[in-house]
């Protein structure tokens, strides 16, 4: 798959750099409105049906799989529905914001995750039948807020950033320890 998956879209990058070139423009839809006409907006929309199945088929299955009393062709069709209504009023426009979103809210979790695992529970996760977990943890929350704030403050010159910094700065020099979490994992250990 890895080898095929290189191959067509080797040749698909290449392709598409012929067409703009030939067509003297960087616009790949422009390129294919001079070359092939009107046949180019049906080789378009094609293109995004063979894309927007697959994702409309993983995104129901994925809801199935959640909910499982919900019936697939209902859920198959409601998706529809709504991908189809917000394309229409233009939620793309909105996609770079989502994604800022995303890349400030996921990444903390990560850095928690690590820490909750290798500091907090010593590498001693429990699972099965039986085990009861919290829903919600609250310097889980506070830590994933104050790692948001940093990220966007990363993206707003740095003013949360920097007050993160001399916090953690503070925070080393009282305690003389070269790296943060393994003073927090030795106090942790006491």
């Amino acid at each position: 798959a890895v080898f095929g998956f290189i191959i067509a879209n080797s040749f698909v990058i290449i392709a598409g750099f012929f067409i703009c070139t030939v067509a003297d423009t960087s616009d790949v839809a422009v390129a294919l409105l001079n070359i092939l006409g009107s046949w180019s907006l049906l080789l378009l929309i094609l293109a995004q049906l063979t894309t927007n199945d697959n994702n409309l088929y993983y995104s129901s299955l994925a809801a199935v799989v959640a909910v499982p009393k919900w019936k697939k062709k209902y859920v198959v069709i409601t998706f529809g529905i709504i991908a189809t209504v917000a394309g229409a009023l233009g939620i793309v426009n909105y996609f770079t914001t989502w994604l800022s979103i995303l890349g400030t809210a996921i990444p903390p979790v990560a850095g928690i995750l690590i820490v909750d695992y290798f500091c907090v529970k010593h590498q001693s996760y429990r699972f099965g039948a039986g085990v009861k977990h919290r829903f919600c943890s609250i310097p889980a929350l506070v830590s994933w807020a104050i790692g948001c704030l940093g990220h966007r403050g990363d993206q707003q010159h740095g003013c949360y950033r920097d007050y993160l910094y001399r916090f953690v700065y503070a925070f080393q020099k009282r305690h003389q320890s070269p790296v943060l979490w393994r003073r927090i994992c030795r106090e942790r250990t006491r």
